[in-house]
Order: C-alpha cells, then structure tokens, then sequence
C-alpha cells in the first residue's frame, strides 16, 4: 500500500511537532552540539531504516521518528549558531545556514535519475550513509569545538 503525501507529511510533521515541544519545555540545551550530533545520527539512522520499511503504518511511525530525529538536532543547531555568533553577524549566519541547505539541489537533482536506475531504497541507503560518513568526518575534524564539554558550542 502507497502512503498519500498528506499521511507521509503528516507523520514527519507531527514528529517535528513532538521534538519541537520537547525541546522548548527543556529550556536551553545543555551540550547542543553533542545534541546535534547524536541527533543527526539518529536522523540518518532513522531514514536509513525508512528506506526498506515494507508497511504503510511502520512507514509512518518511522517517519514521526524521522521527525522527531531532525526537529531535536535542528532546534540545538540553531540555537549553538545564534549563541556562538557575534551579535551584528547573527543574520548572516543564519542566511548562510540558509544558502547551505538551498545547496542540496545538485543532490535533489540526481535523485531522481538514481531512484530510476538503483530504486528507491538503494538510493536513500547511498543518500544516509554519505550523509552519515560526512557528518561523521566533520565530527572528528572539529571534535574540539563540537564534544568538548567546555566547548563554546556545548555551553548552556
């Protein structure tokens, strides 16, 4: 059974929903960037299991985990970008965060020429885990500045 894209948005949404309401009852995050990190790899963890589920409601359940996933990784980031930038240059950084995910589009663009050629799950499967191996290598790159406790990015 083919889920509507009113039911897949709905799942993702209220995944959101719930993450966003965790996130703001918590108040400030303690350690954001250990946050965002264990989240991102939840999230990819999430939509890699996504791509093979066979069911229409495990698809959606695990689609509100997906939500959930990215909604608490995304709200930590935001809020460790707009706390670690200097005042008169938080608007830049946020519209360079902006131009940073709008720069997806040459991987939005080949998707669909890999979902023809390999389906769907072969392509998300690629899509998770380059997307787990970059966010990965980032991690080690800049562990000092994301995993320290004292961290400026891991400040409360």
């Amino acid at each position: 059974m083919v889920a509507a894209g009113g039911e897949v948005g709905a799942g993702v949404a209220t995944g959101a929903l719930i993450g966003s309401i965790t996130m703001s009852r918590k108040g400030g995050v303690a350690h954001a960037a250990r946050v965002t990190i264990i989240a991102c790899v939840g999230w990819y963890s999430v939509l890699l299991i996504f791509a093979h589920v066979q069911t229409h409601l495990l698809g959606i359940g695990v689609l509100m985990l997906v939500g959930l996933a990215q909604s608490v990784s995304q709200v930590p980031m935001a809020a460790m970008l707009l706390r670690t930038s200097d005042e008169h240059l938080r608007g830049r950084v946020m519209g360079i965060r902006m131009l940073a995910i709008y720069g997806n589009l040459p991987g939005l663009l080949l998707s669909g020429p890999l979902i023809a050629r390999l389906g769907y799950p072969a392509t998300a499967t690629l899509y998770c885990t380059f997307g787990l191996t970059v966010m990965l290598l980032i991690v080690v790159r800049s562990r000092a500045h994301l995993w320290r406790r004292e961290a400026p990015a891991n400040a409360s």
